[in-house]
């Protein structure tokens, strides 16, 4: 039987056969794999063009909202510790004098040994300048800058150090030794320090003199008062290389929408 199969030439049809259909699906089978590859590589494509459009649009968004700030002042400590900087401050009298002068502290020792003396106006105008603070009281200082030096948001272009150095002195009243009054006085005072409420009427305070001030002054000089932050509304002239980049993205993703045409 065998040799029958052999000279009818039965084996030589049915491994012709066999190669023709492995031959048929092959080729059927060739194209679907390269359509899979390319989806793979067009899916992760679109995939990092998702990521980095994301990531760019973020970090654009951030650098238009938060400029580049450095760190602020709010000690004696980080003054002296800040290279090229300058400082100043008021002609201190009475307690405020007595707490530089005969303070153990050392860095106020040296804070005092190189203080100029400046009036307040001078001195706001070293620090519009840069590179310079000046040392006054809280309250002064606030009544000053919030009523003259502000924009038309009401804001002001001064850092006010978040640290308070307070000053053992002040106003006293005087009573009679031995008062029946005298405890139940001193332990209300206490519960107005503690519930804040003092400090709650000094805002109040500087808040109403500031408004007095501002609307007290002439149109024409609270226009010249204004500061300007430096800081101007966004334009096209801003944004070039935004566009710039977007028109390199287009080019970029039409060469490649060729080339899988012309490779498809």
């Amino acid at each position: 039987m065998k040799q029958r199969l052999i000279e009818a030439g039965l084996i030589d049809l049915w491994m012709d056969d066999v190669i023709k259909r492995k031959v048929r699906h092959l080729r059927t089978s060739k194209p679907e794999d390269e359509r899979v590859e390319s989806e793979v590589f067009v899916g992760s494509w679109l995939l990092s063009c998702v990521v980095i459009g994301i990531g760019y649009r973020s970090s654009l968004v951030s650098h238009l909202s938060v400029q580049g700030k450095t760190l602020p002042i709010n000690t004696f400590q980080d003054l002296l510790s800040r290279d090229g900087w300058s400082w100043g401050g008021k002609n201190f009298s009475g307690t405020t004098l007595l707490y530089f002068t005969q303070s153990p502290d050392p860095d106020i020792k040296e804070i005092q040994r190189h203080m100029p003396i400046y009036a307040v106006e001078e001195g706001v105008e070293r620090v519009l300048d840069g590179g310079f603070s000046y040392i006054t009281l809280k309250s002064d200082i606030n009544v000053k800058i919030l009523s003259v030096y502000f924009d038309k948001y009401g804001k002001t272009p001064f850092h006010l150090s978040t640290s308070e150095y307070p000053i053992l002195g002040g106003n006293s009243w005087g009573v009679r030794k031995g008062a029946p009054f005298l405890s139940q006085f001193r332990g209300m005072k206490q519960r107005l320090i503690e519930a804040g409420l003092i400090d709650l009427w000094m805002d109040d305070v500087i808040k109403r003199k500031v408004r007095h001030l501002r609307t007290s002054k002439p149109e024409d000089e609270r226009v010249e008062s204004e500061v300007n932050d430096g800081q101007v509304v966004l334009g096209l002239d801003h944004l070039q290389g935004v566009f710039y980049l977007l028109l390199v993205g287009y080019m970029g993703a039409l060469l490649t929408l060729l080339g899988e045409n012309v490779t498809s």
